[in-house]
């Protein structure tokens, strides 16, 4: 009785192993594809230099800045924007991107993003999706901007704290 019931439970655990099965490569670098993960990634190298300005004028208070001040922050947003494209491009990045996906996914969901993205619905999320980020960081940022004097007077108090415990 105990080797029927052993083998009852172990074919029941078989469908849940089989299910679990790890990606291939291939199909993880397909949805990559249909999911234009090398251009969202690009995308996002594209939005840096105007993120980076704006957290360069909050970081000094909107003051006003000369035109020599205001070269030599383009060529340090210039030159930052230039380091974060190559240490990070898509050569660099995709390798990453399918063992996070492979370890993170199974199979069987990928075949069914797959079966997703490439529908009417999943190709719409795909365009989509990139107005969608920028919305949505412009949103975040403003949130941030109210944020940030708060976050600078927690800061504050806990440094004098600090200065006093010393």
């Amino acid at each position: 009785m105990k080797k029927i019931l052993l083998a009852v439970a172990l074919m029941a655990s078989i469908p849940a192993f089989a299910q679990s099965s790890p990606p291939s490569e291939a199909s993880v670098r397909e949805l990559l594809e249909v999911t234009n993960g090398k251009s969202v990634l690009e995308g996002a190298w594209n939005q840096l230099d105007g993120l980076m300005e704006k957290a360069m004028k909050d970081a000094i208070g909107n003051k006003p800045v000369t035109e020599k001040q205001e070269k030599i922050m383009a060529a340090m947003r210039a030159e930052a924007v230039e380091l974060v494209r190559s240490e990070m491009s898509w050569d660099k990045m995709e390798a990453m991107y399918i063992r996070q996906y492979s370890q993170t996914f199974s199979q069987a969901e990928i075949d069914g993003m797959l079966a997703f993205y490439k529908s009417d619905a999943g190709k719409a999320v795909t365009a989509k999706m990139p107005q969608l980020v920028q919305i949505l960081m412009q949103d975040v940022l403003s949130l941030l901007q109210g944020t940030m004097p708060k976050i600078r007077a927690i800061s504050d108090k806990y440094i004098e704290q600090i200065k006093d415990a010393g």
